[in-house]
């Protein structure tokens, strides 16, 4: 059994959206690894909706390659 300490999901998935992903793990308590949500939306809502799930970011894409890291770093330092 192994768990993951940190999950990067795109928004726009084939079988459920990241966020539906998100409030599944969080609702039913499976994990309470970090969460990176990636979109090619800029929309508000999506972001509200992902920090009501304790979603630690919402990056919109293209995804600068410093965002990145500094997300990883950050997830360091809260563990």
């Amino acid at each position: 059994d192994h768990e993951a300490d940190l999950v990067i999901t795109d928004i726009k998935m084939p079988v459920m959206s990241g966020l539906e992903l998100l409030e599944q793990i969080r609702g039913r308590q499976i994990s309470d690894a970090f969460f990176i949500i990636l979109s090619g939306y800029n929309d508000f809502s999506y972001a509200q909706k992902a920090i009501r799930y304790a979603c630690m970011d919402y990056l919109v894409k293209p995804v600068q390659k410093e965002a990145m890291r500094k997300m990883s770093a950050g997830c360091r330092k809260c563990s």
